[in-house]
């Protein structure tokens, strides 16, 4: 398996410039509208390499459940990107940081919301501690889903 360590570092070594992104682009995020899709939740939006970007959205808008993905969904998210300019000849771990990365971000947080330091009730403590242990088998089922995943651009 991946050391997630290894995976971010090769991520943040990338070569491209940065972009302004929505950086949490996932359907929950998106809204059907008559003109198209609105892109909901700005909130996190900041700079990132739209690499890092368009493979993390493949994998969230492509997951039948935390790690399994729906290859032809993964496959046609990312043809849409190549289609729109995006530059991806093919997948290696690095392009993965950004799921491993924000996995961490969600987990550190969870873990502040269970010890209580935003003054959460007992019940968000223990909501907290629950959705901290799904996050951490989900980072697992990433950090094994990444070495099949990369072949499946080849």
């Amino acid at each position: 398996m991946l050391r997630d360590g290894q995976c971010i570092q090769a991520g943040e070594q990338l070569p491209g410039a940065c972009i302004m992104t929505h950086y949490d682009h996932k359907p929950q995020n998106a809204l059907r509208t008559s003109g198209g899709i609105g892109i909901l939740d700005w909130d996190e939006a900041t700079y990132c390499n739209p690499r890092l970007e368009a493979v993390e959205s493949a994998l969230l808008w492509s997951e039948v459940s935390p790690g399994a993905l729906a290859r032809r969904k993964f496959g046609a998210y990312l043809d849409a990107y190549l289609c729109a300019g995006g530059a991806l000849d093919r997948l290696s771990p690095a392009d993965f940081a950004k799921r491993v990365a924000s996995l961490y971000g969600w987990i550190d947080y969870l873990g502040r919301r269970a010890l209580g330091e935003f003054g959460d009730t007992e019940r968000e403590k223990e909501l907290a501690v629950h959705r901290s242990l799904a996050a951490i088998r989900e980072l697992a089922s990433v950090l094994r889903g990444i070495e099949e995943w990369t072949s499946w651009l080849d």
